[in-house]
Order: structure tokens, then C-alpha cells, then sequence
């Protein structure tokens, strides 16, 4: 005679970045999940999936905008209605310099272990670059504007 128990739990939490507000918005708030497996020598196998809490889901107008505009667009690209085709090896960086001051803006980027700067790049009013950084720059930089 042989028996398997197997006791798991999970916490959920989901957010979503509304970018009208610039701030991250849940959509399932903490939420706990305890699973458990018992399996015996005989063919009963019981699943249990028990939580102390309800679920609970929240649909806001800018989730709904959000997931919309974002599927739309994804949809347009798969199906080539796009006017622009991307080129992610060139269009996408993490890291950006926009700059919204009204002013132009000069800065240089400083590597850790050294105390050269690289080339100072200037960013006009409303204009944005990206900032190419290679992965010994990107540990510790320091920006210097």
C-alpha cells in the first residue's frame, strides 16, 4: 500500500501600467491558492484547489483601452495592415533620452571603472534618442547632464 500527498500553494498578484496616469494598476489584487494532490494505491486520485478568499478582478476602462489598442495593434502587424514594418534589431532600446524641457539638453555617459567620459550627445526640445549602452556600461553608469 502506497500513498502520495503533495501540497502546494500560490499568491497571485497582476498589475498592468495605465500610461495616461504613469502608474502601475492591479487587476487581480494579492490573492492565495493552496493546491493539494492524494494519490493511494487505489485509482482515486483527489485534486483539492482552495482559496480563503475570493477572486477578485478588476476591469477598468484604461485596462480595457489598454488590452485593446495593444491587440489591435498586434493583430495589424501579424496581418500585415501595418504602414510600417518594425525592425527590432533597430527600433527598440530599453533605455531612451526624451527630452520635454523646452531646452536642448547635452549629456555624456561615465563607465564605473573609469573616468573618461564617452562623446557628449546633445537631445533638442522635444526629441528623443536612444540610449546604446553596451553591457559594461550598463553596470554602475553614472549619467552627467
Amino acid at each position: 500500500s502506497w500513498m502520495l500527498n503533495i501540497t502546494a500553494s500560490l499568491k497571485l498578484e497582476v498589475n498592468f501600467f495605465n500610461y495616461h496616469l504613469m502608474v502601475f494598476e492591479p487587476i487581480i489584487d494579492e490573492w492565495l491558492l493552496a493546491f493539494q494532490l492524494e494519490m493511494k494505491d487505489n485509482p482515486k486520485t483527489q485534486i483539492s484547489l482552495r482559496s480563503p478568499d475570493p477572486l477578485s478582478i478588476t476591469l477598468s476602462y484604461s485596462l480595457v483601452h489598454t488590452l485593446t489598442t495593444t491587440f489591435t495593434a498586434l493583430a495589424n502587424d501579424f496581418m500585415g495592415k501595418t504602414k510600417e514594418k518594425i525592425d527590432i534589431g533597430t527600433d527598440f532600446y530599453p533605455l531612451w533620452i526624451c527630452n520635454k524641457t523646452g531646452l536642448s539638453v547635452e549629456f555624456a555617459v561615465q563607465t564605473s571603472d573609469s573616468d573618461a567620459l564617452l562623446d557628449r550627445i546633445k537631445v533638442q526640445p522635444n526629441d528623443r534618442i536612444p540610449l546604446i549602452l553596451s553591457a559594461q556600461q550598463t553596470m554602475g553608469r553614472t549619467v552627467h547632464t
